[in-house]
């Protein structure tokens, strides 16, 4: 329900007839805290370094500037001690024209009429709070068309243009990348990880969804302000602008955007909003979404099988049988869970079993419709695996395939078998394509706790991290997702076929570093996990 509050307050007619009032109604709706007028600054003296920034900030901050609004009195002896002259006349320049974008005309009058109808509340009129002319361009990522529903709240809609007024969080990333940025050198791998990651976050709040236009517009934001530390290079030779960067950004919000939380777990619609089968979710599943529940079954009923297994999970000696069979029966509202862009770490912690590795295995089989999808795949990397370990070795020239076959020359050495032959094609096929090993590999030759894996975990897409050897020595096999211990295996081969299926079970893109491995690994062509492409 909507509050008194509420209601007293957005039934109020606002008259704009003074500064102080336009200043207040920002303050009210639009939430201005000092950030935004921390990057405004920013945005004023750009290629200055961070630490002069930050000063200057400090020092405005003192003399009362807590909103960008508040530009317009900055007076240009209030900088002179702390910024060089043209700089001054910069920042002053670009506080002018940003004042005079901004402050709306004084005897406008903006009408606020609300009312509640059908458990929401609606404007009456077509004009909304704040015209496009009299909104700020500067936080244009917070203005927005709005529809309250009683239930969430607001729910924003962002303004189409967007991006280009969305404000660089520099302030919020790590202090390496001001100093990098400022010497004009490249961020370490880290370090960039967490900056991407943290963009990918405030471009989120604004729109989930943003798309690749959206995307490349701020991603030449920021190589335009520091192109020596971001732009695409290999060597010393630049080979483009923003891709790598707007790849990255992409990369990030497509695996952040399978959701934290969620109400309904067991709301099965045909027509959900929330549920939306895509070609790249959907690839090969036959069963992705059922549509309805199985027969004789209700959402009451599936809350009590999810209770019913939550309990059976916690204990010593359990009922397989009914377990084996509920899990069948709540299939739907698993993949309702999973679709619903939960993390799985949400999904682990309703669906438990899920995650043991004979139930995610019959998952898997009723998701892509082949009752024995695992068998095949391990049976192929078997039957496989030196087929391509011998095409490979013909390749003595390439110097990333020489070195790995010398890896497993060593292992079969050490472990006085030709195993190695088998399991070394998966490591042969990234170094051939010239793709990253570690970006399905995590290797621990001490044995690493489940704890000491997750801290400070940064990779979100499926890997298999080793405990105490190499892949062909190790005692177990871990699967890590959303940087959090999935499934576990003392087996190699059906710890690569728990990865394999964990991407469609998940609705999961192969990583940017090893894409061109995993498509080989799954194609129709060498029938390596005997999927086609559908």
């Amino acid at each position: 329900m909507v509050s008194e509050e509420f209601r007293h307050r957005a039934r109020v007619r606002v008259s704009l007839r003074s500064l102080q009032e336009y200043r207040q109604a920002f303050k009210l709706y639009f939430g201005f805290t000092s950030k935004n007028m921390e990057e405004l600054i920013r945005q004023g003296l750009p290629g200055v370094d961070e630490a002069t920034i930050e000063n200057v900030i400090e020092h405005l901050k003192d003399l009362g500037m807590i909103y960008t609004e508040d530009c317009q009195y900055v007076e240009e002896a209030y900088l002179t001690h702390l910024l060089k002259p043209i700089h001054v006349k910069k920042l002053l320049s670009f506080f002018k024209k940003f004042s005079s974008e901004t402050i709306a005309q004084p005897n406008i009058v903006y009408n606020l009429e609300f009312e509640e109808k059908n458990n929401k509340v609606v404007t009456e009129s077509p004009v909304p709070f704040f015209s496009s002319s009299a909104v700020p361009s500067i936080i244009d990522p917070l203005a927005s068309t709005s529809t309250f529903d009683s239930s969430f709240g607001y729910v924003n809609e962002p303004n189409k243009n967007w991006a280009d007024s969305f404000i660089i969080p520099w302030s919020s990333f790590p202090r390496e990348v001001a100093t990098e940025c400022d010497n004009k050198k490249r961020l370490r791998k880290t370090v960039y990880s967490e900056m991407v990651r943290i963009l990918a976050e405030n471009i989120s709040r604004i729109n989930p969804s943003p798309g690749r236009n959206n995307l490349r517009i701020i991603a030449k934001k920021v190589v335009a302000r520091y192109p020596e530390t971001f732009e695409d290079r290999c060597g010393d030779s630049i080979i483009g602008g923003c891709s790598t960067l707007m790849k990255k950004i992409e990369h990030c919000l497509e695996n952040r955007n399978r959701r934290k939380d969620f109400s309904d777990l067991f709301e099965i619609k045909t027509n959900d909003s929330k549920i939306k089968k895509t070609s790249r979710n959907s690839y090969a599943c036959s069963n992705w979404q059922p549509n309805q529940l199985p027969d004789g079954e209700s959402k009451a009923s599936q809350l009590q099988h999810k209770n019913f297994l939550l309990k059976e999970h916690k204990k010593l000696v359990r009922d397989e049988e009914t377990i084996k069979q509920l899990m069948i029966t709540t299939y739907a509202s698993q993949r309702y869970t999973i679709n619903s862009k939960n993390s799985v770490k949400v999904i682990k912690e309703e669906w438990p079993t899920l995650f043991e590795t004979d139930y995610f295995i019959n998952h898997a089989a009723l998701l892509l419709g082949r009752q024995s999808i695992c068998d095949t795949i391990c049976n192929n990397i078997i039957s496989k695996g030196k087929i391509i370990y011998d095409f490979f070795k013909t390749m003595q020239n390439n110097s990333t395939v020489s070195k790995c076959l010398n890896v497993i020359e060593s292992a079969k050495v050490q472990l006085e078998s030709t195993i190695p032959e088998i399991f070394g094609g998966i490591l042969l096929i990234p170094a051939f394509f010239g793709e990253e090993e570690n970006a399905l590999f995590q290797i621990n030759m001490d044995p690493v706790s489940t704890t000491e894996l997750e801290i400070n975990q940064e990779r979100l897409t499926p890997f298999i991290s080793t405990s105490g050897g190499n892949i062909f020595t190790a005692q177990e096999f871990l699967i890590l997702i959303d940087g959090s211990v999935a499934l576990q295996t003392t087996d190699f081969k059906l710890a690569m076929a728990l990865l394999v299926l964990s991407f469609f079970v998940f609705n999961i893109e192969y990583p940017e570093k090893a894409g061109l491995t995993m498509e080989f690994i799954q194609s129709s062509e060498i029938k390596y996990c005997g999927m086609t492409s559908e």
